[in-house]
């Protein structure tokens, strides 16, 4: 066995659990209650399930592998001998092995799936779940309707003639078609394998791949935690996921009442009914898998409050195989099995390290200068590296920038994961040459001062940088400048108002910053990277800021802290909508203090220096819209995380929002001009386009989102013909990956970024 950190037990477990250091409080108050039992009875405790569940040092793929066999061995005695099902009479008809294992299968599922769901937006969820049920069905249907049946056909009828009809049992097309959305419509094709097995011959029909009944099942539940995760029941609501797990328990126990004594299944009557999706659906199951799968759920909701003590787990053993024996099973053992489960999987000892990990670390070793090291007893590999490649200075940052390549926009090879750290002073790459070049063209109004702000960043003081983008600004632009003066040792303000109009960044005479004015509107992706051009060279972060975006004293100092953990690349604040009081996303009531996000709006986005010069640009082809979430997409390619604290606010404006009455809803509408419509649309799709297939959770909550801008664009605008002209040019250039001049708002002009291995499109 091995201990909850996974490592292999050298001695027995410590008496006193109060010298544990649980993450938690409530972790702490279990562990204080525990402490207070008598010294015989802490010997089993190995902390909450919090602290004992590991993401991959677990027993779920033994209990996964034992359970199918299980399935396995228990249908094969039905199907291919005639015999009743494994241990059914043994255990008083109330359930057999197949059944249990369904069980256990239901139970892993509902803490997993509760545990993933905690951990990811909605988007990815769903995208997770289609992945986890619907490749391998749709294999499955294939292989079984298209590879086996044709040779069951042939060896059964000696020919294949009449095979690939309908006929009329179903053939193999309809086979595919009727239960590739879980639901078993067909059970079998045409009449193979009635009257040659010993099944058929009970059952008088053909039936192929009987154990894909309870997937529709399966997906049922994953929809309800759907349900629970968009609802925000998860995360701000969990006590009504016991409480569903009660009610059906309280309906298991009405129909235990029912049952003659104490063995003996199920004899409570459930309705059946038909669906679209899932086919005919069996209410009985709904309760009873249900249940399981809400349980589990519980257990994982609140975690930190559940011990995981080997004398429970035995003792539920023991209850288990006592009311499977003696009866009793769905009244006491059906719950008990749930803990009894969960207890095991974090008990098992975590599988071996197989040949293909044992190869990748021979690989790693010899080209990549990198040792895996892989803790004691356990399966993980984590990663030390070695020789140049973990010198600091510009030996070893050459070094690794030669086997992990610059992202460019538009490139297809992706770099490796690579820890990210600040860069050492030296050579700008090909992309910051570039942007000096423009700098150069630009006025400084003020002289940089070397200030002393700085943030935590490994050990030492990191010296920030703050870069403020601006068009026609108002005194909003002066009080962002003031709110970053002690955070930040240089500020860069990029005035994107055209030349000879008069602005208020002509007043900026602070020291502390350097107003750039291009004299002409670029965008907003040529002004950051006009901004990070000019950046010192002992940078070693960036925090982007819009002219509205007035922070906090110690918002950026805070958002530094997290730049300590090596994998974090960027670390952004929550925007915030001072006028309703909220935050402007829809759902951040899903999300904890501090998650992980796919995207990130540049305006309170603190980067580090390093990470800009290999990710490459903003694409100024963007002009404004998406130039921000499409580089972040990028960021996340390169393996860096991208965290919000919510924790830390970020007043943002995000335009004009009206409110309209549409068929007896009201509908909060964000008015723009119609140019904004098409570079949303425009940028939206070439996004899609090109990052999707790497961020498929993002990709469809993007879709989702501009479908309903462009309706709200077409329905609520004023001038609605302009608008909709608008969006068909948006998306009739993000085909065509071009862009039409007459979109850029007046006196603005555009600076295309050549793709990487692609010229230059033409204008219209």
């Amino acid at each position: 066995m091995t201990t909850a950190g996974g490592s292999a037990a050298s001695g027995p477990v410590p008496a006193d659990p109060a010298d544990r250091t649980p993450g938690t409080a409530a972790s702490r108050a279990v562990t204080a209650l525990i402490a207070h039992f008598p010294a015989w009875t802490r010997r089993g405790y190995r902390g909450t399930l919090d602290e004992t569940f590991s993401g991959r040092e677990n027993g779920v793929g033994f209990l996964r592998f034992a359970m199918a066999m299980s399935v396995v061995v228990s249908h094969s005695g039905i199907l291919g001998f005639g015999r009743t099902d494994l241990l059914g009479e043994q255990f008083r008809n109330q359930q057999a092995l197949g059944g249990l294992a369904v069980a256990g299968f239901f139970i892993l599922s509902g803490m997993l799936i509760t545990r993933s769901a905690r951990r990811t937006g909605f988007g990815r969820y769903c995208w997770h779940r289609v992945l986890r049920i619907f490749p391998g069905l749709w294999v499955c249907l294939v292989v079984t309707a298209f590879g086996v049946a044709p040779l069951i056909a042939y060896h059964e009828w000696g020919t294949l003639r009449g095979f690939w009809g309908p006929g009329p049992d179903g053939g193999p097309f309809g086979y595919v078609r009727n239960n590739m959305w879980t639901g078993v419509r067909q059970s079998g094709i045409h009449d193979l394998l009635a009257s040659s097995t010993p099944w058929g011959r009970l059952t008088k029909a053909s039936a192929f791949d009987g154990a894909l009944w309870s997937l529709c099942y399966e997906l049922l539940c994953y929809m309800v935690v759907g349900a629970l995760l968009i609802s925000g029941v998860l995360r701000t609501a969990r006590r009504l996921v016991p409480l569903l797990a009660v009610l059906l328990y309280a309906r298991i126990l009405l129909d235990f009442r029912l049952t003659h004594g104490w063995g003996g299944g199920v004899v409570a009557t459930y309705t059946r009914f038909d669906t679209i999706l899932f086919g005919s659906i069996d209410v009985r199951w709904v309760v009873y898998l249900g249940f399981l799968f809400l349980a589990a759920a519980s257990l994982e909701l609140y975690r930190e409050r559940i011990p995981i003590h080997d004398g429970l787990g035995i003792a539920a053993l023991l209850i288990c195989l006592g009311t499977l024996i003696l009866g009793g099973w769905f009244a006491i053992g059906y719950p008990v099995l749930t803990y009894l489960i969960v207890w095991a999987a974090c008990r098992l000892p975590p599988p071996a390290p197989s040949a293909l990990d044992r190869a990748q670390e021979r690989l790693l070793v010899r080209h990549l200068h990198i040792r895996p090291r892989r803790p004691a007893g356990t399966g993980q590999l984590r990663m030390e590296p070695l020789g140049l490649l973990a010198l600091p200075g510009p030996v070893g940052r050459a070094r690794l920038d030669r086997r992990l390549p610059v992202l460019a926009p538009g490139r297809e090879t992706l770099p490796e994961t690579q820890e990210l750290d600040a860069a050492p002073p030296g050579a700008p790459p090909d992309h910051a040459r570039a942007g000096a070049r423009r700098a150069g063209r630009a006025r400084p109004r003020t002289r940089q001062r070397t200030g002393s702000g700085s943030g935590r960043l490994r050990g030492h003081a990191v010296r920030i940088a703050a870069v403020v983008t601006a068009y026609h600004p108002d005194e909003r632009l002066l009080a962002v400048v003031e709110s970053v003066r002690d955070a930040c040792a240089q500020t860069l303000v990029v005035d994107n108002t055209p030349e000879g109009v008069p602005s208020i960044t002509d007043g900026i005479t602070s020291d502390t910053a350097t107003v750039l004015r291009p004299g002409v509107n670029r965008g907003l992706a040529h002004a950051l990277n006009l901004g990070i051009s000019r950046l010192a060279r002992d940078t070693e972060a960036v925090v982007f800021l819009d002219q509205d975006s007035v922070l906090a004293p110690d918002v950026v100092p805070r958002l530094a802290e997290h730049l300590a953990d090596p994998g974090i690349g960027i670390a952004t604040p929550a925007p915030w909508d001072t006028v309703h009081e909220r935050f402007y996303e829809t759902f951040s009531g899903r999300h904890g203090d501090v998650s992980d996000r796919a995207i990130s709006i540049t305006s309170g986005m603190l980067i580090r220096r390093s990470l800009l010069e290999r990710v490459g640009e903003f694409r100024e082809d963007f002009f404004v819209d998406y130039a921000d979430l499409e580089y972040s997409l990028r960021v996340r390619r390169t393996g860096a995380r991208i965290i919000q604290d919510k924790r830390l606010k970020l007043p943002h404006s995000i335009g004009e929002r009206r409110t309209h009455t549409f068929l007896g809803m009201r509908v909060a509408v964000t008015h723009k001009a119609p140019w904004r419509d098409y570079w949303q649309v425009r940028n939206g799709l070439i996004t899609i386009r090109e990052q999707g297939r790497f961020s498929p959770a993002w990709a469809v909550t993007a879709v989702l989102y501009l479908g309903r801008a462009a309706v709200q664009a077409v329905v609520f605008e004023d001038n609605r013909p302009a608008h909709a002209r608008a969006v068909l040019r948006g998306v009739r250039d993000a085909v065509t990956r071009q862009h039409t001049l007459r979109y850029l708002p007046t006196g603005a002009e555009l600076t295309p970024t050549r793709r990487a291995g692609k010229t230059r499109r033409g204008n219209r």
